[in-house]
């Protein structure tokens, strides 16, 4: 088989001109060959064409050994080698009987109507095979692709730290004596749980869910990630399968393919994404039974209904053809080619949209054992019903204040964590160059599903941003709530309150419902 050459600009030029020249030879050889099965010829590409559509091989070609009755008709046609300038420094030629030039013709010049002619014959075959690859050198590129999905993995690299065994969410947990949070087979276990409305609050609607909120951030980072890669991978499959059946049908035109050759070379084999494999990669495989990632399974669940099958195979044989069948047969293979593209950005689209749907589910804490989060911690008011004035008696109180500042601490360095995420995360700029790409090679847009992409990758970011500013703001409400149980007095109390009552207001809503 002829050799793929690379997707670069040399190459499909490269790969465009070897076609074209062997579709000029082919049709040349097949006019040739309509006239007597043992043709009067000589040529190549490379060393011009001498030959006749009027006779056999076996006809005497010397002028005196020629028939009268056949001088006339006995014609041959002398043709100059196919250039790469689309210029010949010689015309072609028709000669008579004794070699004498008759007529002469450009073959790079305007064709001069269907059926063999010398007149812009090679323009013909060359302007078509140009024709038929315009704009498939201009596809994406897989590895501005895979470079961007990089950058948004390096990212986020913080919520892996954050959950990691032995990381800042494992202190937050052990201080506050959450069950469960030690995964150690010799570890005692961490200390017995504070009693208290504001540790209690704090304890069940911020510390246990907040694992499950963690990982299903950084599952929808993954997935922003994720998607970038599967993109860049069907690009490769794409860019990959136009020069494989540029090459295919080169090595067809030259003889050398039969009925058997298909177009196997450039099978659709894409891997947008994988879900197997996501959360575990994150790391936090250590977080509590109690966490169902409700959020994660239902989107997967969704996801796996709607998405359509991954493999596509361009099916379309190459025989031994004629030049004009084989042109005709490209085209049908390209359009398979852009079709697969379409297929695949639109269940990329479609698996983004579940997922940014999925992203505005109201969080859930009900039952309590239970724990169920989406992609979002509660809202602030649950800081203000953790008001120590709300508290029934001394009795149920039991802190360990030492503990409970080191959890508010803990909140607080989390919350920083999260938000060198999301600061790294929103300084990479969105930009649909890498994703645009002309209207003939198909897509669901010039620019593919950038703008729900985009969508996604802001909402982590959001999402990202608010939930550190809760973290922080808790933070810094478990160190008041410290000193108001610790010394009982009014004006710590006091600055409780209104530090509860003023973070109530300063964590912003949702930004907008997710889309219809």
């Amino acid at each position: 088989m002829t050799g793929r050459h690379p997707y670069t600009p040399e190459g499909f030029d490269a790969m465009t001109w070897e076609l074209a020249c062997a579709a000029i030879d082919r049709a040349i050889k097949d006019a040739v060959r309509a006239a007597t099965s043992d043709p009067c010829f000589h040529g190549s590409p490379e060393q011009g064409y001498w030959f006749a559509l009027d006779h056999a091989r076996d006809v005497p070609h010397q002028p005196d050994l020629v028939p009268e009755d056949l001088r006339p008709a006995m014609v041959h046609y002398r043709l100059p080698p196919v250039t790469r300038a689309r210029a010949s420094t010689t015309p072609a030629v028709v000669e008579d009987y004794r070699g004498d030039p008759v007529h002469t013709f450009d073959p790079w010049g305007a064709p001069s109507g269907a059926g063999f002619h010398p007149q812009g014959f090679y323009a013909r075959w060359a302007d078509a095979i140009e024709e038929a690859f315009t704009d498939w050198d201009r596809l994406p590129d897989e590895r501005d692709f895979w470079a961007a999905a990089r950058e948004q993995r390096d990212a986020v690299r913080a919520l892996a730290e954050v959950t990691e065994h032995a990381g800042l969410l494992f202190d937050l947990q052990w201080s506050l004596g959450v069950p469960g949070s030690s995964v150690h087979p010799d570890s005692a276990g961490p200390p017995p749980p504070m009693t208290g409305r504001a540790v209690e609050a704090l304890t069940t609607r911020y510390v246990i869910p907040l694992e499950g909120t963690l990982v299903q951030q950084a599952w929808l980072a993954e997935l922003v990630a994720a998607e970038l890669d599967g993109l860049g991978d069907m690009w490769q499959c794409a860019r990959r399968g136009v020069m494989d059946l540029g090459a295919l049908a080169t090595q067809v035109l030259r003889g050398q393919g039969t009925v058997e050759d298909r177009l196997d070379a450039i099978s659709m084999w894409s891997t947008i994404l994988s879900f197997v494999g996501l959360v575990p990669s994150l790391g936090p495989a250590a977080g509590l039974a109690s966490v169902a990632l409700l959020g994660v399974q239902g989107a997967l669940e969704d996801m796996a209904e709607k998405r359509f099958p991954l493999e596509k195979e361009i099916s379309v044989a190459l025989s031994e053809a004629s030049s004009s069948t084989i042109v005709h047969k490209i085209h049908a293979a390209l359009q398979e080619v852009r079709n697969y593209i379409t297929l695949e950005e639109g269940t990329a689209q479609g698996t983004i949209d579940i997922a940014l749907g999925w992203s505005y589910q109201e969080p859930l804490i009900d039952p309590p054992d239970s724990y169920r989060t989406t992609f979002n911690l509660p809202g602030p008011e649950v800081v203000a019903a953790s008001d120590p004035a709300e508290f029934v008696g001394p009795d149920e109180v039991a802190v360990d204040f030492p503990r409970l500042r080191r959890a508010g601490g803990h909140l607080s360095a989390i919350g920083d964590r999260v938000g060198d995420a999301a600061a790294s995360w929103t300084a990479l700029p969105p930009d649909n160059a890498i994703w645009l790409r002309p209207d003939r090679v198909g897509g669901v847009g010039r620019d593919g599903p950038f703008d729900a992409w985009k969508a996604l990758r802001d909402r982590v970011g959001w999402l990202l941003s608010d939930t550190s500013g809760e973290l922080i703001d808790a933070g810094d409400h478990v160190a008041l709530a410290a000193n108001a149980l610790e010394s009982a007095d009014d004006e710590a109390r006091a600055e409780l309150r209104q530090h509860a009552e003023a973070v109530a207001d300063v964590r912003s809503p949702d930004p907008a419902e997710p889309p219809p």
